[in-house]
């Protein structure tokens, strides 16, 4: 990654499937670091577009092979307009603090983010560009967490799949174009297997 960040400055978009890897004992980890994030960050100046999706990381490992901080970092860095997390277990509220400040954030799509409360999405509601979000899978807010952030922002486009703790009533009418779905096709209905 690191040696990528290197060759490619003109790097516009980067999507990152992030299986775990058997490391030192029971440890596993992927192999992006804050590093590589860190390297990214530096030499991609014109970095738009970040999808990182986690494949197979459960839950209770402490790492992951880098830190919420990397993941700032990168974030803060980098003109970053699209951001897609999936099964970002290390991400959230602090994380979701940090997004309430990118400039450039226009469309954040998260998935199985299941550290994220109401108290994270009312941090994104501060977001100044945010018009399109997508939630999939993410149990840890409620209805009160998304009518905030949707209510703050002029959302044009709000998604709403499998978040067990929102209700299909509380989004109703929240953006110009809403869907809501009481089921998660997982990411091979997504056609992103």
């Amino acid at each position: 990654m690191i040696t990528l960040a290197h060759s490619c400055s003109n790097l516009r978009s980067i999507s990152l499937w992030l299986t775990p890897q058997f490391n030192e004992g029971r440890v596993f980890r992927t192999s992006l670091t804050d590093d590589s994030l860190k390297a990214l960050a530096l030499r991609c100046p014109m970095l738009q577009s970040v999808e990182l999706i986690f494949w197979g990381c459960e839950s209770t490992w402490p790492e992951i092979g880098f830190t919420q901080e990397g993941l700032v970092m990168l974030l803060q860095s980098c003109p970053i307009r699209d951001l897609v997390l999936s099964g970002a277990n290390i991400f959230d509220d602090v994380g979701m603090k940090a997004l309430s400040s990118a400039q450039f954030l226009e469309t954040l799509e998260l998935m199985d983010c299941i550290w994220i409360t109401d108290a994270g999405m009312c941090l994104l509601a501060c977001c100044p560009r945010l018009i399109n979000l997508t939630l999939r899978q993410c149990d840890g807010f409620t209805d009160a967490g998304v009518t905030k952030v949707a209510h703050a922002r002029n959302l044009e486009s709000l998604i709403v799949e499998g978040c067990s703790r929102v209700s299909q009533e509380a989004v109703q009418g929240l953006a110009k174009s809403v869907r809501y779905e009481d089921d998660y096709p997982g990411l091979a209905g997504l056609n992103r297997v």
